[in-house]
């Protein structure tokens, strides 16, 4: 989570911006924090820092794992739609390289729209001891990593095999709370989600939660249809910290919320930004790359992190059991 005296409207350092490469067209089910609130009906709790069934991370247990697999050339990527390098010569210029220096075919699957759906596509698969037909994927931070870890449906990584991303990754997704010492993934994208919105439609700057209350946007407002992004965005947005908040708190929240309802346009998924940018709505949850994609490709929206406070996200490139 951003703390409040990050100013709002604060340029986003590159790495952080969602899709800097390309927009992912799908939401992120995971609250992307160091830990979340949870309980009642209208929050869920993530449980960011159960260790669930330990992974074994010692290098004789990586050993063992692959000692009976053997090469097959190819690699199968689950991963989210508009979420890798493109170019007009060539869909994915970078898995070319990477097929091109090692003699790996990659088969690149844009098949995760949300992590629930994922989780129970693979899941029957992986629950009797099968292969998932992936053996690599990009789950987020949250609920459904943590059903993955606990589950044991992620290989160990062989620590001496990231030597780029110990040289080169940002020390604070070195040993992120979900997953201490990145036993089990390493960091693809990060992000935040906060407030984009149209500064012609809004006709003034944005810098609160309390903005998307706003009568005058009344029937322009869009929030998101997910119970990690609304829920603890709804504690900030009456002021409390997600991470030290009670059952009290989850309720005020909530009726922060149903406050709110009568004036929202709908609960969104993926496809807020669309309505953003036709002029659906003037306001609306977001996340950072997509207004940044979205711009890209002529619109002039803004994205604030609101003075009350955002969160951070981060989807990890994992290895699934069973991997070939």
């Amino acid at each position: 989570m951003t703390t409040p005296d990050q100013q709002p409207g604060t340029e986003i350092h590159p790495a952080l911006l969602r899709g800097l490469t390309q927009g992912r067209w799908s939401r992120r089910d995971a609250l992307r924090m160091m830990g979340v609130a949870g309980g009642a009906a209208l929050l869920s709790s993530c449980g960011i820092g159960s260790q669930g069934s330990k992974a074994n991370t010692n290098k004789g247990a990586v050993d063992k794992y692959w000692a009976s697999k053997k090469p097959t050339g190819q690699l199968n990527w689950a991963n989210w739609p508009l979420y890798l390098d493109t170019s007009k010569k060539t869909d994915h210029p970078s898995l070319d390289q990477f097929e091109q220096q090692t003699n790996i075919n990659v088969n690149y699957y844009e098949v995760i729209q949300d992590n629930g759906p994922f989780f129970a596509k693979v899941q029957p698969s992986l629950s009797s001891g099968q292969y998932s037909g992936y053996d690599l994927a990009v789950i987020s931070s949250g609920i459904y990593f943590n059903k993955f870890k606990q589950l044991g449906f992620f290989v160990p990584l062989d620590q001496s095999r990231l030597t780029n991303f110990r040289k080169y990754g940002g020390s604070r997704y070195q040993n992120e709370a979900f997953d201490p010492g990145n036993v089990l993934s390493i960091p693809w994208q990060a992000g935040f989600t906060g407030i984009g919105y149209d500064p012609a439609k809004t006709g003034r700057a944005i810098t609160s939660w309390q903005d998307m209350q706003d009568p005058k946007f009344s029937g322009k407002i869009g929030m998101f249809a997910n119970n990690e992004d609304l829920p603890n965005c709804a504690l900030m947005a009456v002021g409390v910290n997600p991470l030290k908040s009670t059952e009290s708190d989850w309720r005020r929240a909530a009726a922060w919320l149903n406050k709110q309802k009568p004036l929202v346009r709908q609960y969104y998924s993926q496809n807020y930004i669309q309505a953003l940018a036709t002029g659906d709505i003037w306001i609306t949850m977001a996340w950072s790359g997509d207004i940044f994609q979205q711009n890209l490709s002529g619109s002039n929206l803004k994205f604030v992190i609101p003075k009350e406070g955002g969160l951070l996200w981060t989807d990890n490139f994992v290895i699934l059991k069973y991997a070939k």
